[in-house]
């Protein structure tokens, strides 16, 4: 060690030391948050599912049997339709 702190001195050794650490990016060995994992899990399933945000005509008779009829709704101030479907 002596020798090498002779030829390089102790800025070439520290230039050294610092080119070797590893960046940020490379140094973070934490868990991710939930947030980072919600929004990873949710970019993932987005790729593979395709799920409808509204009953479209193609799919009333497919859902017929779980309408329930309509609910007045207060805070949109109409009334919305009642499904209720099975769970185990």
């Amino acid at each position: 060690m002596a020798r090498i702190v002779g030829i390089w001195g102790i800025g070439g050794i520290a230039a050294a030391a610092l080119a070797l650490t590893p960046s940020p990016a490379q140094a973070k060995t934490f868990l991710p948050t939930p947030r980072d994992v919600h929004r990873r899990v949710v970019h993932d399933v987005r790729r593979v599912l395709e799920i409808p945000r509204t009953i479209h005509s193609a799919h009333v008779n497919a859902f017929r049997s779980f309408y329930r009829g309509n609910t007045y709704y207060a805070p949109h101030h109409h009334y919305h339709a009642t499904y209720r479907y099975p769970t185990s």
